[in-house]
């Protein structure tokens, strides 16, 4: 599915409609949104006359590697043939995106910095009042890119090999199973808590700045059992 929706994204680029997009954004700043990844801007602002005129700065509020990043540096490089100038990816984890949203929504409103973001953008505004910007202020959505299904994995060495098997041992350890996320409120936070409840299950999430450092925990077999839900939920057993 990725691939099919990044082949329509390119279809897009190569008809100049993502340039169009891009160009009706000059003078705002922009978003790009995973999960269900999507463009946004702010209000509009008129600026330059050519556009862009130097290179962009695509801001990614996840760790390099994750699903986020992956589609940010596919889109980057499409633009950058499309625009003629470099969009450079930048990495900026933490605080569930909220540090890598808020450095964009503080930039000048020129067009020349991107956010690539997630549901995040959305679920942020609904669970705290003290985010370092305003999501309808700062930053108005231009066009959505992709979205990303999740799947339950878990790691050969947890003795569990279905769902069922996962639920029933959750039951008889309540609170012992870790499940990492890539950020608290995070869908795949947010996935587990439903999945908790619909199962009457407990379990105890571990928060990472992404989905990359948390699959690579839970593959490396280190010493903490886990559930990890990234594009996938991993579970794994000392």
């Amino acid at each position: 599915m990725l691939d099919q929706q990044h082949g329509e994204q390119r279809e897009q680029i190569e008809d100049g409609e993502a340039e169009q997009a891009f160009g009706d954004a000059v003078g705002r700043r922009a978003v790009l949104g995973a999960s269900m990844l999507c463009l946004a801007a702010p209000r509009p602002v008129r600026a330059q006359l050519a556009w862009p005129s130097r290179p962009i700065r695509m801001i990614v509020p996840q760790s390099a590697g994750g699903v986020t990043d992956i589609v940010a540096r596919a889109v980057a490089q499409r633009l950058s043939e499309a625009f003629g100038q470099q969009v450079v990816v930048e990495n900026k984890p933490g605080a569930n995106y909220q540090i890598g949203t808020a450095q964009v929504a503080k930039a000048e409103p020129d067009g020349h910095t991107l956010l690539v973001t997630s549901e995040a953008f959305t679920i942020n505004p609904l669970i705290s009042n003290t985010l370092p910007y305003d999501s309808a202020k700062d930053l108005a959505p231009i066009t959505n890119l992709i979205i990303i299904n999740h799947a339950l994995i878990t790691h050969p060495k947890l003795p569990a090999n279905s769902v069922q098997d996962l639920i029933a041992l959750a039951k008889r350890q309540p609170g012992e199973l870790n499940y990492g996320t890539y950020g608290y409120a995070s869908t795949g936070h947010l996935n587990m808590e439903m999945f908790q409840a619909a199962a009457g299950v407990k379990l105890t999430p571990v928060h990472y700045k992404g989905a990359a450092p948390a699959l690579t925990d839970v593959l490396a077999g280190h010493e903490l059992r886990q559930v990890l839900v990234a594009l996938h939920v991993v579970a794994v057993e000392t």
